[in-house]
């Protein structure tokens, strides 16, 4: 009976203590890891670690680019613009289009302030909404555009882009894959999404939704087209189109291949 006595203590302390212990050990682990990814989700890796242990975002961007784009726009401009019908992408039927663009003022990710007022003094502004950094999907639109930039500056646009990433996160994504032809803001809590229809709270969460969204603003201030929805819009034509009207109007002259009037056949 002494020897059974033994073997039971012994076996008490040597394995069902040891497990339990690790079961703890465990659940105290998994229970830090749930509230550090709640407090720093947004916070990047070194830039030497996410590059070795993150796919390379940039690449796959651009390879969703290419998808939509085989090259980048070239020739020129007026030419680009010509038989807008093969190409022109009408405006969705969005509640501010024809309507002034709600202002804001945001951080770009050097922390400087970068207003849309003072933007539009200079001239025609696309504003831009996209989800953040941490997918190809979603910031494929702001490399098809920097790409084509060139032709924006042509027609005196300027182009803005805003996410709730947090600046540190812009900043990292800057230092590993390079910066973009136009000022990218943090768009913290959601707050400018929301005002232009492309981000709510969920009242059942708490937690919000975003979509993308892409707007030509006038330098009037005015919304004069919109596209928003769960794929970026990929219509850099279409944008300088737009953008060659707004010109086009304030010089009274007629856009390139405009679409014209059918001709009408004189009465007998």
């Amino acid at each position: 009976m002494r020897v059974a006595s033994s073997q039971v203590r012994r076996g008490v302390s040597t394995g069902e203590l040891t497990f339990i212990l690790f079961l703890v050990l465990a659940g105290l682990a998994c229970a830090g890891w749930m509230v550090y990814r709640q407090t720093v989700r947004t916070a990047p890796l070194p830039t030497a670690l996410a590059a070795i242990t993150q796919p390379d975002v940039a690449e796959a961007a651009r390879s969703y680019v290419r998808k939509n784009k085989p090259t980048a726009l070239t020739g020129d401009l007026v030419e680009l613009l010509a038989q807008p019908d093969s190409f022109h992408v009408k405006s969705e039927e969005h509640p501010l289009v024809g309507k002034q663009a709600p202002d804001f003022t945001c951080p770009d990710h050097l922390g400087r302030p970068w207003s849309l007022a003072q933007a539009l003094r200079r001239g025609p502004v696309i504003v831009v909404f996209y989800y953040g950094y941490h997918c190809d999907h979603c910031v494929s639109q702001l490399f098809d555009l920097s790409e084509d930039a060139g032709y924006f500056q042509q027609l005196g646009a300027e182009i803005v882009a805003l996410s709730p990433d947090a600046l540190a996160t812009t900043q990292d994504r800057f230092a590993q894959y390079g910066t973009f032809a136009f000022p990218v803001l943090q768009d913290k809590d959601y707050a400018v999404a929301e005002r232009y229809g492309c981000a709510w709270k969920v009242p059942a969460s708490g937690e919000y939704e975003q979509k993308h969204g892409c707007f030509v603003v006038a330098p009037s201030g005015q919304i004069v087209w919109a596209n928003t929805g769960d794929e970026p819009f990929a219509g850099n034509r279409t944008l300088l189109y737009e953008l060659h009207r707004l010109r086009a109007g304030e010089s009274g002259t007629t856009p390139p291949s405009a679409p014209k009037p059918p001709a009408t056949t004189p009465a007998p």
